[in-house]
């Protein structure tokens, strides 16, 4: 009886492979946030957009954001809520826990030059979306 091949362990992903993977994911990504976030006309000041794992937490700061009134858009894709805070540095404007699968507009008005943080957690993996842009 001939003895049965001896099976080796595959070969780890040649950099070429992880890179073509990492394209994918992120084409993937642009694709969901453009579908997901609506169109806008006005310039984007700040715009992030990820995947967070279970009891991550992302932050991420504007630059100094002149006097004004600002939309904030904001999406997730998850089976749990996603919590969106933003804060400048003495108030908080927004602090949402949104229900995945839809988006929402908020109208920022900022009576003095700020700098905006927003916040994103997720309590199970989550990709999420943001962009503020002046109205």
């Amino acid at each position: 009886m001939p003895k049965a091949p001896r099976l080796l362990p595959p070969h780890p992903p040649s950099p070429a492979t992880r890179c073509s993977r990492t394209r994918s994911a992120l084409r993937s990504l642009d694709d969901w946030v453009s579908r997901a976030l609506p169109a806008t006309t006005g310039p984007v000041v700040q715009a992030d957009a990820g995947l967070l794992g279970a009891g991550e937490v992302r932050t991420a700061s504007s630059p100094m954001l002149e006097t004004g009134t600002y939309i904030l858009a904001i999406a997730c894709r998850s089976q749990r809520r996603v919590t969106f805070t933003v804060r400048t540095e003495t108030l908080t404007l927004v602090d949402l826990g949104l229900r995945c699968g839809i988006n929402r507009e908020n109208v920022i008005y900022l009576s003095t030059d700020s700098v905006l943080t927003v916040r994103v957690e997720a309590r199970t993996e989550a990709n999420f979306a943001f962009r503020v842009h002046r109205l």
